[in-house]
């Protein structure tokens, strides 16, 4: 992590001379701009300032302040200017240009710059910072020695890498240490929350940022992560996408520095929308880009396209083997390969212990390992004590409702399945037999029908629909039983199967009327099912069933008695 500064490591003592002589280059009137970190308002105004012999210092302030602007190019054309002398006036112009080019993600041509800048603290925090990219790990360990205990960049430095290295609390414990020596420092509370963030503790998260807010309420980087807070916390884009959109209509200074990070935020927060437009070109410059266009592809079941991409995927975090488990899975279930869900359960294990420290989201892993495994006590367990953070997330809550039906646990699935609202799960046949089978298993066939009734024809309800009257039959709700075999048969006429299941579970239902187990009306739908069916054995038992009505004249209604 490069610290940005407030005032540049390049003031030379000509500009302090020019201070003391009350020269046309108004260096108080900039440090107004640049304490208040204008960037935007530091380079109109040195814009404005005439051509004169200070345009070399111009200019290097112009490229301070496109740095922290974001505007690396522009930065790298004003120090390549000075650098191509070959023996510049100030050789840290090497180390500056090294640090545009590392922003830049272009670390070769970073490293070879660094190397023709003098020897200083920001070279070596850079070395160390390069060191980790390049993944020079013998470098890193040399760097890191050199960092000093009492120099807050050094300490920002180790700090950084820690939190790239997902050791996120030994990152947390430098922040704080650096806060305790000195409280005026606010913003090492956004450094914090971001990596409490990281940890799945977005609450924790948003209780520590709100620190800095009070202070710097417009901070853009801030105001991000508190969006993104806010929708892991409600796993609702809407109330994210709002503060983003706030953010956009009342910053007071340039977010370009941001644009790409925001642009992709929206996509998510959006759920989605825009995602194959925005993200493919995010990939390489904002790290999470290329995760999020996997999820989106597999959200779009475009599978091939998501397994595709992390071909080439090299997952080091928790979050990254958990999405790389997920295609695989999704693959697995998809063509029936135990090749690919043996990957998935693999990967899901990897995930679950790639972090120095346990995380919500590893113990997610480590549950969605045993699910692929079948192991539903252990998986159940896991969820259970997780399920707090993950209210209204839609997935957790279907392989939680997925896993509690596995072992029995009906009444439990129903409430789990049902706080899914995502209208792309509840469309899926997995879904839609999960909660059928919880609603007769636990003894709730009319409502498992009554489900079914608002479901569109198709090959999948038809399939639902066997069973469901297979399923009532077995667990001997033989009434709803008979109204399923005989939607089947209206469809299937002369099925032998049909016909022997709708005849069983109309003479189930007869003797349970009979030992007055249920409502003797409902004799009258039997019977009407009956009538319909092309069987000649179904007359038969209709024969049968009146002549019982008939003996029982006083226990049934004129009305029922009637209709036969």
């Amino acid at each position: 992590m490069i610290v940005s500064r407030k005032k540049p490591a390049f003031v030379s003592s000509d500009s302090t001379a020019k201070r003391k002589h009350g020269s046309s280059f108004t260096i108080d009137s900039l440090e107004n701009y640049l304490g208040r970190r204008d960037y935007t308002g530091a380079i109109s105004l040195l814009q404005l300032i005439p051509s004169s012999t200070e345009d070399r210092e111009r200019s290097l302030w112009i490229a301070y302040s496109s740095f922290h602007l974001g505007d690396y190019a522009t930065a790298v054309s004003i120090y390549q200017t000075f650098a191509s002398d070959g023996n510049p006036k100030d050789p840290n112009v090497w180390t500056y240009l090294s640090c545009c080019y590392f922003m830049l993600g272009q670390y070769s041509q970073s490293l070879l710059c660094l190397e023709k800048g003098p020897h200083s603290p920001l070279r070596n925090r850079l070395r160390f910072h390069l060191s980790h990219k390049m993944r020079d790990f013998t470098k890193r360990a040399e760097c890191i020695e050199a960092l000093r205990p009492d120099c807050i960049e050094d300490q920002m430095s180790i700090a950084a890498i820690r939190y790239l290295q997902r050791n996120n609390d030994e990152a947390i414990n430098i922040y704080r240490q650096l806060i305790s020596d000195d409280r005026q420092k606010l913003a090492l509370n956004v450094y914090i929350a971001i990596c409490f963030h990281k940890k799945d503790y977005c609450e924790l998260s948003q209780e520590v940022l709100s620190i800095y807010l009070r202070q710097h309420p417009q901070s853009i980087t801030a105001i991000n992560l508190e969006a993104c807070n806010l929708y892991h916390l409600h796993n609702n884009g809407r109330v994210a996408k709002e503060t983003l959109e706030k953010l956009l209509r009342n910053a007071s200074s340039d977010l370009k520095f941001a644009k790409d990070l925001i642009e992709h935020n929206m996509v998510i927060f959006q759920d989605g929308e825009g995602a194959m437009q925005v993200l493919p070109k995010l990939i390489g410059i904002v790290p999470e880009a290329k995760q999020n266009l996997i999820i989106a592809y597999l959200n779009t079941g475009e599978t091939e396209k998501a397994f595709d991409l992390v071909q080439d995927f090299e997952p080091v975090n928790t979050q990254e083997f958990a999405l790389t488990a997920a295609v695989y899975a999704t693959i697995g279930q998809d063509a029936g390969s135990m090749e690919y869900l043996e990957k998935a359960v693999q990967l899901f294990r990897l995930a679950s212990t790639s972090e120095v420290s346990e995380t919500i989201l590893s113990r997610e892993a480590l549950a969605s390992a045993f699910f692929l495994l079948k192991q539903f006590t252990e998986s159940i367990a896991i969820f259970d004590s997780i399920k707090s953070f993950f209210i209204n997330d839609d997935r957790f809550n279907f392989n939680y409702g997925q896993a509690k039906m596995a072992m029995g646990l009906y009444r439990e699935a129903i409430e789990v399945l049902l706080m899914v609202r995502s209208q792309k799960l509840k469309q899926d046949l997995v879904y839609r037999f999960c909660l059928m089978k919880s609603y007769i298993m636990d003894g709730k066939a009319s409502m498992a029908f009554d489900f079914f009734g608002q479901l569109e024809v198709t090959s999948d309800s038809l399939l639902l629909l066997n069973i469901m009257a297979n399923l009532c039959y077995k667990s001997g709700q033989y009434f709803i039983a008979a109204k399923s075999f005989d939607m089947l048969e209206r469809l299937y006429a002369n099925n032998v199967e049909i016909w022997e299941g709708k005849r069983g579970a109309c003479v189930g239902h007869f003797q349970r009327i009979v030992t007055g187990h249920e409502p003797k009306i409902q004799l009258t739908e039997i019977v009407a099912m009956l009538k319909t069916s092309p069987n000649p054995q179904a007359l038969e038992i209709v024969h049968v069933m009146r002549g019982w009505a008939k003996e029982h004249r006083d226990l049934i209604s004129t009305n029922f008695y009637s209709s036969f």
